[in-house]
């Protein structure tokens, strides 16, 4: 994204400036700040009702800190944030985040692209024992009036009112990792925080598929399955009419995962009916989504199709190869490695094709070693 005819407004000697809402982020806000200190000139940092020190600890970094009166409005928050800050550049983090970085190089390229108006940084989640694909988001971008933030929870930045076109610049050599998702911080932030406030929002009103599908992933998180069930039944009445017609939703954030975890349910309850149309669908607005085809090879080979499974399985294979995957979500790594071998190779073994089996189980524990149920299948083929 570039700046075209627009003339940069902000004639700060402030190169980058940080950028920060926080609440309650004593644990997390000193290994945040103390990486990212050495790459920015300032730090804004605004607190919206902490309780455990926080400020302070912001403040011992050297932060410019700020108050915010927290009501509901993530959105509204960021954008006080923003109206504090002086540098040419922002950097939003949030303090479960850390910036991975070249320092210099990230300076020179901020100093030597003029007509560059915002960069796409790749996001990683650092979840224990799971290794996820990453995804990437614009959270460095230019101090402009015309930047802001919409949505009162998942805020999204846009530019002049609109979501911000492609294409986007991708900054190399630079990265965010989250930590957010551990499970022992996540059902502790449902419960207090995330789960209310997007109760509030739905009664008010309403949320959009995307915050629905987020708020049943919340109520399965903290076990209480019944709500997480309601959640994605009314997921699947308000999709209904795109799944007979094919159009695809206009609020398409969050889509390929929402048909992927239906879809799951549906072949769990052996409703194969409800598990073809999600993923006939889901393939139509999405192909190269890894986890639907691996989904649609298990649905396939259900319904007593083998053969016509290993298509998809070994699509999901080359996608891992080739690079060719979706990217507009992150999404365990297993559904184009391993599961989709291991499955590939129980397909063959089924179908009387050892050596294929043999194959596809080896290449199994070329992408996880310690992959037991590979192990075994080979074992018992093998000897």
């Amino acid at each position: 994204m570039t700046l075209s005819d627009q003339t940069v407004h902000n004639k700060s000697n402030t190169l980058l400036s940080l950028c920060m809402i926080v609440k309650n982020e004593a644990k997390n806000l000193p290994r945040c700040l103390s990486l990212v200190q050495p790459y920015v000139d300032e730090m804004v940092i605004i607190d919206t009702g902490s309780e455990d020190g926080t400020p302070e600890i912001a403040a011992s970094y050297g932060a410019k800190v700020g108050y915010f009166p927290w009501c509901d409005d993530f959105a509204a928050a960021r954008n006080y944030a923003l109206a504090q800050v002086t540098g040419q550049w922002v950097l939003m983090l949030d303090a479960d985040e850390e910036l991975v970085a070249e320092g210099e190089k990230l300076r020179q390229v901020l100093e030597s692209n003029p007509d560059t108006l915002a960069y796409v940084l790749e996001y990683r989640e650092m979840i224990d024992e799971e290794e996820r694909t990453p995804s990437y988001r614009i959270c460095l971008f230019r101090n402009l009036p015309e930047f802001s933030y919409v949505g009162k929870y998942h805020e999204v930045l846009q530019y002049q009112g609109q979501n911000l076109p492609s294409p986007l610049s991708y900054l190399k050599g630079v990265e965010i990792k989250h930590y957010g998702f551990r499970p022992e911080v996540v059902k502790q932030k449902h419960l207090t925080r995330s789960i209310p406030m997007l109760e509030r929002m739905r009664q008010s009103d309403g949320l959009s598929i995307r915050l629905l599908y987020c708020l049943a992933a919340m109520y399965a998180d903290v076990d209480n399955m019944e709500q997480a069930a309601a959640c994605s039944a009314e997921i699947f009445e308000r999709l209904m009419p795109n799944l007979m017609t094919g159009t695809p939703p206009e609020d398409s954030n969050f889509i390929p995962c929402t048909v992927f975890s239906l879809g799951v349910q549906a072949l769990q309850q052996e409703d194969y009916e409800t598990a073809q149309l999600l993923c006939q669908r889901g393939l139509e607005w999405c192909p190269n989504y890894p986890p639907l085809n691996y989904l649609t090879g298990l649905l396939v080979k259900n319904l007593g199709f083998s053969r016509g499974s290993i298509a998809y399985f070994e699509y999901c294979l080359a996608m891992a190869e080739d690079g060719s995957y979706y990217r507009g979500e992150p999404f365990d790594l297993i559904y184009m490695t391993t599961g989709s071998a291991f499955e590939l190779g129980c397909t063959y073994q089924d179908l009387g094709e050892t050596q294929k089996a043999i194959a596809a189980f080896k290449t199994a524990l070329r992408f996880d070693i310690n992959y037991l149920p590979a192990k075994e299948r080979l074992d018992l083929l093998i000897h």
